[in-house]
């Protein structure tokens, strides 16, 4: 170019938009009932990009799906397993049929023990988990099956565990009863009973019915499996039938015995009515005859 011409220049800038990419993708997310869930994902494009916010998605119920353009991801909320009522303590016979039961959320796998060994299936033991509600049932038990029975349930976001105790109680039997007794009067006597079962138990002694105490005619004492009356400076008024009743909170037993007076015994009766072997002298009282007899 010559003479007076100029130059012109021109630059041209040019900028291109990269459009938003999911390099890494979000992932399901599996979190428990009031846990963190955290989500992750790596994204390529031209800046700024903008992010929309996820809260009101995440203020909805399980599962649920978010787009975000590219893909979708599941948010799996677990709740932990819980014991929502428990079972109450027992106290049985060894005959009693024993059923534990509780409730609890779904979804659970429930694993009972006794005294932390695990209780396995059997005649004897019988378990199910139906409808929310797990049952362990018992039969024929033992006083060595008493003890604490615990109820462990779990699903992969937590576990949960409640206890119960269950006493299997014997009730009272008289190993040994008092035998029948002939006593002379004047001296004294000692009733003694045995006890077999589940102690504490409730004795109580009885003279033809009515309850006896300890007093200056009668000595009461019972402990553990032991028990007896002593009957002091015996007379005729205490002969009779004497039982004795023991009783627990699951059963009770009784057993009788009955006292004699042996030796000489006076008769007071009419000398018309006087068998002739007796010997008997008579005499008169308030102007009325009368015998007194010994009988051998």
């Amino acid at each position: 170019m010559g003479g007076g011409e100029s130059l012109l220049a021109f630059w041209f800038f040019f900028k291109f938009w990269e459009p938003p990419s999911f390099v890494k993708k979000l992932e399901n997310v599996t979190s428990i009932l009031k846990g963190d869930a955290f989500f992750q994902c790596v994204v390529a494009g031209a800046q700024p990009l903008s992010v929309c916010n996820l809260d009101e998605y995440l203020e909805s119920w399980f599962p649920i799906y978010v787009p975000n353009c590219c893909n979708f991801y599941t948010l799996c909320i677990s709740e932990p397993a819980q014991i929502i009522e428990k079972a109450k303590s027992l106290k049985v016979t060894e005959k009693d049929p024993v059923t534990l039961e509780l409730s609890g959320s779904p979804e659970m796998k429930v694993v009972w023990f006794r005294n932390d060994h695990e209780i396995v299936a059997s005649e004897k033991f019988r378990t199910s988990f139906i409808d929310s509600v797990a049952v362990l049932e018992m039969n024929h038990l033992s006083t060595d099956e008493s003890g604490d029975y615990i109820c462990e349930a779990h699903n992969p976001a937590g576990k949960a565990s409640c206890s119960t105790k269950v006493t299997v109680k014997e009730p009272p039997v008289f190993s040994r009863k008092p035998s029948p007794v002939d006593i002379v009067k004047g001296s004294e006597v000692s009733l003694e009973c045995e006890i077999s079962g589940t102690p504490p138990f409730d004795v109580a002694w009885y003279k033809d019915r009515r309850q006896i105490r300890s007093s200056k005619k009668y000595k009461v004492t019972a402990k553990n499996y032991h028990t007896s009356v002593r009957i002091l400076n015996v007379e005729a008024a205490d002969v009779g039938e004497y039982q004795c009743k023991a009783q627990n909170d699951v059963g009770s037993d009784t057993c009788i015995c009955t006292v004699k007076l042996k030796g000489k015994v006076l008769v007071h009766a009419p000398s018309a009515v006087l068998p002739r072997a007796l010997h008997c002298s008579s005499f008169k009282s308030g102007g009325l005859p009368a015998n007194f007899c010994a009988v051998a």
